[in-house]
């Protein structure tokens, strides 16, 4: 049984970590909230709600636990939000997106490299459909994916997505302009291709889809997230503890950010091919910037 923390309950995330963290026979200790969407009255009740500890302080949370679940809205934090529990040895979960920069990419690939245990995902790759999709599509040509709602925060999905089923080895990525919602242009180094629709349309919301030429007829496929969480924390959890899992390396989950920010320094060079080598610093999808939208609609 490990001890889990939470850091920052703006989101829904939270309380089901929690519950399905109980499922797996684990022990969510306690939680930390810098009231940046939530107010000091909602996060204190939130503790009391789901029958943990409420710490003030993210150095004393990251004492008393043994892996750490981030969760801000604003992932322009959650570099340094990390930090007291890697220097304390402590594995840490980071909810998607991960980070807004190549910077912190590449930061935390350093801290990997030297030890410390951090992944971060969407929980779409172990959606029970994508599953099914890798263990019976032979030979994938050309994948149409998209889904719902703002283009970084919700568009990663889609990029996991296709990691998990396409492979997380990006080539390049290329603005094709917008209609409904902005579509990107994808390429493997193999000669796979995809197309994205992503971003905020009139519909909504919809759900999850991806539709795959291959060797075999072509099929699209809804995706059901209902059991996704249940099938990443069995992973997650321990492999953050150093035991064995199937988690994809953490820099290759990194990739599809990675993609998302050539993605969006296309659209702001003219709509040419943006390798993934190429994302420079300057490209930056704003974390505080979202925050404040996302609070708004809270």
């Amino acid at each position: 049984m490990l001890r889990i923390g939470h850091v920052d309950l703006g989101t829904t995330h939270p309380a089901k970590f929690i519950e399905t963290e109980r499922e797996l026979g684990h022990n969510p200790v306690g939680v930390f909230d810098d009231f940046r969407i939530l107010s000091e009255e909602k996060a204190r009740q939130f503790a009391v709600d789901n029958k943990v500890h409420f710490f003030d302080n993210l150095d004393d949370l990251a004492e008393h636990v043994d892996i750490a679940c981030i969760h801000s809205v604003n992932w322009d934090l959650h570099l340094p939000k990390l930090l007291p529990f890697i220097k304390r040895g402590k594995g840490v979960y980071l909810d998607k997106p991960c980070c807004g920069n190549i910077t912190d990419i590449h930061k935390i690939k350093s801290l990997v490299q030297d030890g410390a245990k951090i992944t971060g995902c969407s929980m779409i790759g172990f959606t029970d459909d994508v599953k099914a999709i890798t263990a019976s599509t032979p030979n994938i040509h050309f994948a149409f994916a998209g889904g719902p709602n703002e283009v970084y925060y919700y568009g990663s999905h889609v990029y996991y997505l296709l990691g998990a089923i396409l492979g997380y080895d990006f080539a390049r990525v290329r603005y094709l302009g917008s209609s409904a919602q902005k579509m990107f242009d994808i390429e493997w180094p193999s000669g796979k291709k995809a197309v994205i629709a992503i971003g905020d349309s009139p519909a909504k919301w919809f759900p999850f889809h991806i539709t795959l030429l291959s060797d075999a007829k072509p099929a699209q496929h809804i995706i059901n997230a209902s059991l996704a969480l249940k099938n990443m924390l069995t992973e997650v959890i321990p492999h953050l503890a150093g035991t064995a899992s199937n988690m994809p390396a953490v820099s290759d989950l990194l990739n599809c950010e990675l993609a998302a920010l050539a993605a969006l320094q296309s659209e702001q060079t003219g709509g040419q091919f943006v390798e993934l080598a190429q994302v420079t610093p300057s490209t930056h999808y704003d974390g505080t910037a979202y925050e404040k939208i996302y609070a708004k609609k809270s």
